[in-house]
């Protein structure tokens, strides 16, 4: 039974190191990804290697949109991500993720993470 406890936790272990590695490796692909984005207005950019608007980072958040988004577009695209900024859904996907870090095992986890995504 202590083979199976140590061999189970190593798994688990390893399982959330991969999770934690992916995810910094993403972010910092996506940061290098936006690296030609443009600065709109504070806090807003816009960037030709995207194809639809989100927020990356936590302090400060920022908000990206597709190049060439421009009158009432953009006013109802930033009124929508200022919105989730305002709720703070950027840290809420970050907790979402850490627990799912922490439960990648569990399919109904995966499938809470996808859900809260869309």
């Amino acid at each position: 039974m202590q083979l199976l406890l140590t061999v189970g936790a190593c798994l688990w272990l390893a399982g959330l190191a991969v999770m934690l590695v992916l995810g910094v490796v993403r972010y910092f692909r996506m940061k290098n990804n936006l690296s030609d984005a443009v600065r709109v207005e504070d806090g807003v950019f816009a960037s030709d290697s995207i194809r639809a608007p989100f927020i990356l980072g936590l302090l400060p958040p920022r908000i990206y949109v597709p190049a060439g988004l421009e009158g009432k577009e953009l006013d109802y695209v930033l009124k929508h991500e200022r919105a989730h900024l305002r709720r703070c859904d950027h840290w809420a996907k970050l907790l979402g993720y850490l627990l799912l870090s922490l439960h990648w095992f569990n399919p109904l986890v995966w499938l809470g993470f996808y859900l809260m995504s869309r």
